[in-house]
């Protein structure tokens, strides 16, 4: 794989993702590496489920935090790359570089170009001045001035097999962690998914009158992609909701709810969102995610799906009106397929286009973390943007 980017304008629209080469030619790829980073096997997992939108899971048996990494696509080859490149990046997570420095942020400020701790979210146990406290600092780029900062080792490191006295001084998430075929590739993903979450939590947040004001009518998503998406739906009469969502850089972003009103086990409510320059992918993704929520949900294979979760979706399931028609339930605006003028085919300038729409909103910290190993040559980064909910 490529560590560079070496041509600006050769990407490849896979239907629901843009990737520098072909799926096939990424399994190609990866499938000799498996067992270097403890995948045992890769199971489709859809075959549960009567959606028929292919879901993959990548086995680890050994892994330090989750042993399942979902993946989901247009297609079984799509599916089963996004389940294993989901796997190298926790498998990256896991088993970070050392701490380069440590110390308090106090002690080491003067000589170092240091992030004030105080912008990241706190942890459970976050405890006393945080900036007197000593931990390990690994280093990011960031993307705003090109400068190299130095973030602390925790937030990289999602390790649950061992304890960590630090481990809890910051909330430490999976969230802006992406691979991908080339370095920009995969920092433009991990952007996505920083944005998409921060997405879906403002709107949440919002009244539910509120959020009814941007629900979509199914009837005027006219891409033949997403129609096929939701042809699968209404023809297993399960009942598919869709917002578009407020995104902090006005790129599109989608929420997406799914539920079987005549379902008599215990379904509840299966959630989807997606975040990209392009309207049609950003949809798709959301559609897709909510479908494999709901098969990883029946396959019972994740190992963080605890009985708290079946609880919640029993009581869904009991407490809220799943009868209404796919009419009934409707959104009240048309779909409008407002993908961004400046998209481009190069994934080093769509970074460059959303650093800087982040930067016109006040974000001055947009960091990535290289977790790349030379030994594996298979880009894989971490984003974070202090700031941003998620």
């Amino acid at each position: 794989m490529q560590h560079e980017e070496m041509e600006l304008n050769s990407v490849i629209d896979l239907g629901g993702t843009i990737r520098k080469i072909t799926a096939k030619k990424t399994k190609a790829i990866i499938d000799p590496l498996r067992k270097k980073f403890g995948i045992t096997r890769i199971a489709n997992i859809d075959g549960l489920d009567t959606l028929d939108i292919p879901v993959s899971i990548a086995i680890r048996p050994n892994a330090r935090h989750l042993c399942g990494a979902l993946g989901k696509g247009l297609t079984r080859e799509l599916s089963y790359v996004s389940a294993v490149m989901e796997a190298i990046e926790s498998y990256h997570m896991e088993t970070p570089p050392l701490p380069e420095l440590t110390g308090s942020y106090q002690d080491l400020y003067k000589n170092y170009l240091l992030i004030d701790p105080e912008i990241f979210p706190k942890g459970s146990i976050a405890r006393g001045n945080i900036k007197e406290i000593s931990f390990g600092w690994n280093q990011a780029t960031n993307l705003v001035n090109h400068q190299i900062n130095y973030i602390p080792h925790v937030l990289i490191k999602l390790n649950s097999s061992q304890l960590n006295s630090n481990a809890g001084l910051f909330s430490v998430t999976t969230n802006g962690l992406a691979a991908g075929n080339t370095l920009n590739e995969a920092i433009l993903h991990g952007l996505y998914e920083v944005i998409e979450r921060d997405s879906v939590s403002r709107f949440l947040a919002k009244k539910s009158f509120e959020r009814n004001k941007t629900k979509i009518q199914l009837e005027t998503i006219r891409s033949p992609v997403n129609k096929s998406l939701l042809e699968k739906f209404i023809d297993k009469k399960i009942n598919i909701e869709i917002w578009k969502i407020p995104s902090i850089t006005d790129f599109p972003a989608y929420y997406c709810r799914i539920y079987d009103p005549m379902s008599t086990s215990v379904f509840g409510y299966f959630y989807g969102s997606g975040c990209h320059m392009l309207e049609d992918i950003a949809l798709s993704r959301a559609i897709t995610e909510a479908a494999q929520s709901r098969a990883a949900f029946i396959s019972g294979s994740r190992d963080d799906i605890y009985p708290s979760v079946f609880d919640k979706q029993r009581a869904q399931q009991i407490t809220f009106p799943h009868s209404g028609s796919q009419e009934s339930i409707n959104g009240t605006i048309a779909f409008k397929n407002t993908s961004s003028s400046l998209y481009s085919n190069s994934f080093l300038k769509n970074i460059e286009i959303i650093v800087a729409a982040l930067k016109i909103k006040g974000y001055e910290h947009v960091l990535v973390f290289d977790h790349t190993k030379p030994e594996f040559n298979v880009p894989v980064v971490q984003v974070f943007i202090p700031g941003l909910q998620s």
